[in-house]
């Protein structure tokens, strides 16, 4: 869900997916839906099955060998995604193979809904790619509507709050735990599968001087939020490079100079994900290379059986900025006051902020 100018409508000969219409590829870079910007901008449901790989791999990949799970920071299925993806799943499942298909069924009568709408929500991993929409969510859909659901995948934004008095800025500590009051087991009893991807907001401005304080915050957050939910059985926190591998490099005992060194080599490559039980205690996956995901890696099972943890994953983001500037941020769109049904426009959210010192 986002606001914006409504797309053009789709094309029945495009081979991008869901058919959008997209603007032409340039030199590589991400493509984007076509929109009618004659219109007003509204807030907007964008909803699909998700294609990031091609039939042959997304049926046989393991989530962490070979080269890692690819996580949402390739997830393009919204711009359009890759055509030759699409058409290997249409060619594969059928010419509706983009679309979830379950509208019609579940408005054809009382019964069918009443029989399909547990299952749709109960069986399946629901991609959640938008903030805003995450943060909503309770007043979205209904409370008996997430009790049902067992696996989640979420992009949530890491933000900071400007600090005049040193040459970082702070995190905003209270943006980063309102995610996880919100997967409270109040609200979401049946939970078993969490991945969430931390992105750095567009407005953060989040410098390596603060990287150790910003560690701290994090790394409190999810420890406590693990405690606290023992009941997941597959628990998993993608950071920036720039965490990653300071983390990555203390599991193994080696410096983050030498882990540079060695990202290259397929094993190391291939097994590049962090296990932090419940002590705060780190470890890599050991010779013999074999995946365990999602328990624990099978050298720490071997002398526990009841090892709790989660693990912690690399998303590919580049390393934080040594310099900042000395101005605060532009305001964020989408504030905490807004909602789908009451936004705050672009225009009224600068005024409103412009009288802050």
């Amino acid at each position: 869900m986002n606001r914006g100018y409504p797309d053009v409508p789709p094309e029945p000969d495009s081979k991008f997916h869901c058919r959008v219409v997209t603007e032409p590829e340039n030199w590589g870079f991400q493509r984007f839906p076509v929109t009618d910007e004659s219109q007003v901008e509204v807030w907007q449901w964008r909803g699909s099955r998700c294609h990031r790989s091609p039939p042959s791999i997304a049926k046989a990949q393991g989530p962490m060998t070979h080269g890692g799970s690819k996580g949402p920071w390739i997830d393009f299925c919204r711009n359009g995604g890759d055509p030759d993806i699409c058409e290997a799943w249409r060619e594969d499942e059928g010419p509706s193979a983009c679309n979830i298909g379950v509208i019609g069924w579940l408005l054809s009568c009382r019964q069918n809904y009443m029989e399909t709408i547990d299952v749709l929500y109960s069986t399946n991993l629901l991609i959640l790619g938008e903030a805003c929409m995450v943060e909503h969510l309770p007043s979205l859909i209904p409370p008996q509507r997430l009790e049902t659901m067992t696996s989640l995948e979420i992009t949530w934004t890491l933000k900071s709050y400007f600090t005049a008095d040193q040459d970082y800025d702070n995190m905003d500590k209270r943006h980063l735990k309102s995610i996880f009051d919100l997967l409270s087991p109040s609200k979401f009893p049946a939970l078993r599968r969490l991945h969430i991807w931390f992105a750095k907001d567009r407005t953060a401005w989040l410098s390596v001087h603060g990287i150790e304080a910003y560690e701290k915050v994090i790394f409190e957050h999810l420890d406590s939020f693990v405690q606290f939910r023992r009941d997941l059985q597959e628990c998993a926190f993608a950071l920036p490079r720039c965490f990653f591998e300071r983390k990555y490099a203390a599991a193994r005992g080696v410096t983050t100079d030498e882990t540079e060194e060695s990202r290259h080599s397929l094993q190391d490559y291939s097994y590049r994900q962090v296990w932090r039980d419940l002590h705060g205690d780190m470890t890599v996956v050991q010779l013999p290379y074999v995946g365990s995901y999602p328990r624990a890696p099978y050298h720490i099972t071997a002398r526990d059986d009841h090892a709790a943890g989660y693990w912690i994953l690399e998303a590919p983001y580049d390393d934080l900025p040594v310099y900042r500037t000395t101005s605060p941020p532009p305001p964020c769109i989408c504030l905490r006051s807004s909602s789908p049904h009451n936004p705050v426009s672009p225009r009224s959210a600068r005024s409103r902020n412009s009288h802050r010192t």
